[in-house]
């Protein structure tokens, strides 16, 4: 069984819960190897509403540390921007992108 598989049946057997970004937090300098979720908090008997993890950008290493806010009253989430929303309509925007630009447009050179 992977090493991870038998860490999280670790957690949930002392009935822990694991907290981290769900991003990559290690960067390989090996090209062939995929960044990886390193680092993460286990907490017991603290509800998600009261534990906010976020990264933190001020090393330069392969490693990215993350801090994690534990606080007495639930911790508002920071909801990052986006350029779409779930009311997307992206056939209409197909449709305009379609009749509006040109493709075929020559580029002077």
């Amino acid at each position: 069984m992977p090493k991870g598989r038998t860490l999280l049946f670790a957690i949930r057997g002392c009935l822990g819960t694991y907290f981290s970004t769900g991003e990559p937090t290690y960067w390989p300098t090996d090209h062939h190897r995929l960044p990886d979720l390193l680092h993460f908090f286990v907490a017991r008997g603290i509800a998600a509403n009261f534990i906010r993890v976020e990264p933190v950008f001020k090393l330069s290493s392969d490693h990215l540390p993350i801090l994690a806010t534990v606080g007495a009253h639930v911790l508002p989430r920071v909801v990052p921007p986006t350029l779409t929303t779930n009311h997307t309509d992206w056939n209409a925007f197909r449709a305009y992108i379609t009749t509006h630009i040109d493709v075929h447009l020559r580029i002077k050179q």
